[in-house]
């Protein structure tokens, strides 16, 4: 959720989250908004679209679909298992039929982000 607010607080791109409980996809202040709820505890948020925003255009290149992993240090064993997924993940996302209206296929760019533990991060 750190990610996240870090993203939006630069405002360069529109933020739309998944929650992985729901599946549904939320923006930003509707993120925001749940912060401030009982209910923030409970969210986990790890599938993040940005989305250029038509009057930065010109100075923001790449639209992004970023998946994000976290593993505990006493299973990093299982970090090529994990990155399969993720890939997986993030091509299943990009070919969605929501991703294709939302982003047009425009220069998208896709990361995955293992964090290991409290040391690690892995970015493919």
């Amino acid at each position: 959720m750190i990610f996240l607010t870090l993203l939006g607080v630069d405002a360069t791109y529109f933020i739309k989250s998944e929650d992985t409980h729901t599946g549904d996809w939320a923006s930003a202040h509707v993120i925001h908004e749940l912060k401030t709820s009982h209910l923030y505890n409970k969210l986990d948020y790890q599938y993040i679209m940005l989305k250029r925003k038509i009057q930065l255009k010109d100075i923001t290149k790449f639209q992004w679909l970023i998946e994000l992993k976290y593993i505990k240090e006493n299973e990093k064993n299982t970090l090529e298992k994990v990155k399969e997924q993720g890939l997986k993940q993030l091509e299943m996302y990009s070919e969605s039929k929501m991703v294709k209206e939302e982003l047009d296929g425009e220069n998208l760019k896709k990361v995955l982000i293992v964090v290991v533990g409290k040391r690690a991060i892995n970015i493919y």
